[in-house]
């Protein structure tokens, strides 16, 4: 979250302004709680033995705020948590959080407020204020990203820091951290009455809640969009949520959700549902769903997804919600001068199409998707001026579709990071997948914009790791091997440096023997191809011949795996996976790059989840993340955006 921090000296006049019932409530609490002489809350004494002392009255005095405020504890209340199940390692839980329960917590169907994180509302740390340290917040923005981790609704999450002089208040969305000015609660009782009355708010929307995507009456978590048809009025939609397909880990981020869904208007209509929260800076003022729908009217028909709704989402009683709105700015800037980042909420309604294509079933499964996949990009590229920047493991799919024909035998998802080739050289240089990044992207070597032959060394990378890790096919477990070959873990490096030296180098890259000779010489005519076309420090642009030479190589070893009679009709999961299987993706989480220093690698066995987790539904098992689940891969750790 570095340089993401944010002060501002007007937060609570903005968020939590003092209105007449305010002062009502403050004067009933002050009754039983306050001592007007001393100016200072009951049984909080100036020096605490320790903050473990502070803990119990503060529960009260803040639980009688809610009661007095008019707010029910079935539905709001402050607990202190025990042991808090997280979608990660253990971490320590916060001292106090602020529960909630209602249609809003889609993964809290209990009838009150648990000390969960999946009914979290607010983390609160308790401390001494000879023990508060600047670093101290790291940990609140740990809480409230856990909590964004297992509720898929989150817009916003505040966090406490109490002493027995302070409290400190934060505002966590997809763009950092306001920090509030600190506020001795003793002398200004009727504001901090205000401050815990509104963070606790029945209002779901002011909570920090996406409202379009709640419970339903039947205790399942529902999405509604509404959606425009070509004759009529807009009409609202719904589809019912069978599993979550990935979160992204980090909520300062694009804060990217996808989930597999139902449509409830038509029976049997399987979906694929995204949400994420788009810099329009960074975008170019373009969306995925605006590119795609502009590519496909440019005559680009095969290899990318088709879209059936797309839209900013609204906020009740308000217009689109932003960052910019959601913080109360005006002009982006704070009254300090300093600036943020602007993001949007959007939705996208996508048709399903596959597997990821390191569930590859043959060879020639996995060449024929490889070859479409290119040609999506070759076809962005010439037809719609679209350059795509983020070719990955993850974002290249084998079409499931038994009626697929050539060109959609693969698919290249994710425009998240896409451009108009018109816009390029007002866009970041340099975003995509660390991993898969080319050298010359990783090293800045090039003033230049980042160009189509950047992105296919990446579509080189994806095939380079998929051809050395497994020794079998991709959807056989037992097929990825035990240790990643060293060759391969050296082109995993920070600065691009060994990638640049494989490049210039014989090629080297232990190719498994499943994939026999014809993947050997296709990836080394690949790996020419680059030491020819990209050695230089400034390499002329021919895209015709480049994408014509490219894709050859992947026709050539179609033609010959034909004449070895490999399977290449291969055998094809069933277009509509079960829920929890993982099977069906459209989008695939990306990572920056600082965010995952030091993350080791999931294994790729999946672990059994704890007895008390056997209990969960595909939906609650799937919120927790992907410790027990293997549709994510490893590989996909690292995304970096400057």
């Amino acid at each position: 979250m570095k340089g993401t921090w944010v002060d501002d000296s007007n937060f609570y006049n903005k968020h939590f302004p003092v209105q007449p019932h305010t002062r009502a409530c403050a004067r009933l609490v002050k009754g039983a709680h306050y001592r007007e002489t001393a100016k200072r809350w009951k049984r909080i004494t100036t020096k605490p033995q320790s903050a473990a002392h502070l803990l119990s009255p503060l529960r009260n005095i803040l639980n009688t705020i809610l009661e007095r405020s008019g707010i029910p504890p079935p539905r709001r209340l402050f607990l202190k948590p025990l042991d808090m199940k997280a979608s990660r390692d253990p971490l320590p839980h916060p001292d106090l959080m602020l529960a909630g329960a209602g249609p809003a917590f889609i993964s809290n169907k209990s009838e009150k407020p648990i000390p969960e994180y999946c009914s979290g509302m607010v983390p609160i740390q308790v401390m001494l204020e000879s023990e508060y340290r600047f670093t101290k917040r790291h940990l609140s923005a740990v809480h409230a990203n856990e909590i964004f981790q297992q509720q898929d609704n989150r817009r916003y999450i505040y966090a406490l820091i109490l002493t027995e002089s302070y409290m400190r208040v934060f505002m966590f969305d997809p763009a950092g951290c306001v920090v509030a000015p600190r506020l001795d609660y003793h002398t200004r009782p009727v504001d901090f009455c205000a401050v815990i009355a509104g963070i606790a708010s029945l209002d779901e929307v002011k909570a920090g809640f996406d409202t379009s995507f709640v419970l339903d009456d039947r205790l399942e978590p529902r999405i509604w969009t509404m959606e425009c048809g070509p004759d009529g009025p807009p009409r609202a939609l719904s589809y019912r949520v069978k599993s979550r397909l990935f979160k992204a880990t980090k909520f300062v981020s694009r804060a990217t959700g996808c989930w597999l869904v139902d449509s409830v208007e038509e029976p049997h209509k399987t979906y694929v549902i995204k949400d994420a929260w788009i810099a329009p800076s960074e975008t170019q003022n373009d969306t995925e769903g605006s590119l795609i729908t502009h590519a496909q009217n440019m005559g680009v028909s095969c290899g990318l997804v088709r879209i059936r709704h797309q839209a900013r989402i609204l906020v009740p009683g308000r217009s689109e919600d932003t960052i910019i709105k959601n913080r109360r700015m005006r002009g982006g800037a704070f009254t300090d001068g300093s600036t943020v980042l602007d993001r949007v909420h959007t939705r996208i309604v996508m048709d399903t199409y596959g597997k990821p294509i390191w569930k590859f079933s043959s060879r020639g499964e996995l060449l024929l998707a490889f070859h479409d996949a290119v040609q999506a990009h070759l076809n962005l590229y010439q037809k719609a001026n679209i350059l795509h920047r983020d070719v990955s493991m993850g974002n290249i799919l084998i079409n499931t579709d038994e009626g697929a024909g050539e060109g959609n035998r693969g698919i290249l998802i994710d425009l998240d990071y896409a451009v108009r080739l018109e816009k390029l050289d007002t866009a970041p240089k340099t975003v995509g997948t660390r991993r898969f990044m080319s050298r010359n992207l990783l090293q800045k070597k090039h003033a230049s914009s980042h160009s189509y032959l950047d992105d296919l060394e990446s579509f080189y990378y994806v095939l380079s790791w998929l051809i050395c890790e497994y020794d079998g096919p991709g959807d056989v477990r037992t097929s990825r091997v035990t240790k990643t070959p060293p060759q391969l873990k050296k082109l995993d490096s920070k600065d691009g440096a060994t990638k640049s030296e494989h490049i210039r180098n014989d090629f080297d890259l232990p190719i498994q023997p499943w994939f026999g000779q014809i993947f050997q010489e296709m990836a080394m005519q690949l790996h020419g191809f680059f030491q020819r076309r990209t050695n230089s420090d400034r390499p002329t642009l021919d895209p015709e011949r480049d994408y014509q030479e490219f894709i050859g190589h992947f026709r050539h070893a179609i033609v010959k795996l034909e004449l070895e009679a490999d399977v290449v009709a291969p055998q094809r999961a069933a277009p509509v996976p079960e829920a929890d299987s993982g099977a069906v993706l459209a989008i695939h989480p990306k990572r920056k790059a600082a965010d995952m220093e030091g993350v080791p690698d999931e294994p790729s066995q999946k672990r059994s989840a704890p007895a008390r987790l056997q209990h969960l539904s595909p939906y609650e098992h799937s919120r927790l993340g992907t410790r027990y689940q293997t549709h994510i891969h490893p590989t996909l750790r690292t995304r970096r955006t400057v």
